[in-house]
């Protein structure tokens, strides 16, 4: 794998399937165990210990998956940007997924989300986020390279 500032922290040049998939595994594993080490040490709920899967709102309610998703942004970007790279993309690409998750989220957690249950409209924000999310991953973990070795 190349250089860890490279791959995390840059922005420039590209990265293969081979060495994104190993930064993403990294970089969710690393998301995982900072969110739970940070929840216990701020007293929030941990994410999994009931058993269930919690859905984005109860994650990211809690105030450790706001500093974890603030953490791990820089890196995250940064591999999927050097993947758009060479995929032959540009990394702004990267905004097909951040933007509809961003406006998922707030709708989600605002009054519009609904209070009980979930709101048509967060619903439906919700499935563009899911398949934008789903056409990211298939680009940037299937795909091959658009650029020769």
């Amino acid at each position: 794998m190349s250089s860890l500032k490279f791959v995390f922290f840059n922005f420039q040049g590209r990265i293969d399937r081979r060495t994104w998939w190993m930064a993403f595994v990294l970089i969710h594993l690393g998301i995982a165990s900072f969110n739970f080490v940070l929840s216990k040490f701020m007293g929030d709920d941990a994410p999994f210990l009931d058993g269930t899967w919690p859905n984005l709102v109860r994650l990211l309610g809690d105030r450790s998956g706001w500093i974890t998703a603030v953490v791990f942004l820089v890196p995250q970007i940064a591999i999927n940007t050097k993947r758009f790279h060479d995929r032959g993309m540009s990394g702004w690409w990267w905004l097909v997924f951040l933007i509809p998750f961003l406006v998922a989220t707030a709708i989600s957690i605002s009054p519009l989300g609904g209070e009980n249950y979930p709101s048509p409209l967060a619903g439906w924000a919700q499935l563009i986020c899911g398949l934008t999310a789903m056409w990211t991953f298939i680009t940037l973990g299937f795909l091959p390279s658009k650029h020769a070795k």
